[in-house]
């Protein structure tokens, strides 16, 4: 359940931000949406990284912000659409 409230969350961010341009009312939205996806993967991110002792590569976090959404939509579909088998003979 909480996996696809999160796939339509980028579902809904993917096709949102440029529908934007069509509708400027929706930018405010998208905005506060966008940033409080960002500071929450930012500061997992960070978290993380501390845990683990090594730096958060911050340098990159905006690119692969913007290569996250259309991941999550594209891949979480395919992998639903195809039946996974498992080296011990489990299927999913």
């Amino acid at each position: 359940f909480p996996a696809g409230i999160l796939y339509l969350f980028h579902l809904l961010l993917l096709f949102g931000i440029p529908a934007a341009w069509f509708a400027p009312g929706l930018v405010p939205s998208l905005g506060i949406a966008l940033g409080l996806k960002c500071a929450v993967d930012l500061l997992f991110l960070v978290q993380t990284g501390r845990a683990l002792g090594i730096p958060a590569p911050l340098r990159y976090f905006p690119l692969l912000e913007a290569v996250y959404i259309p991941y999550v939509v594209v891949f979480s579909l395919f992998g639903a659409m195809k039946k996974f088998e498992w080296k011990t003979g489990m299927s999913l």
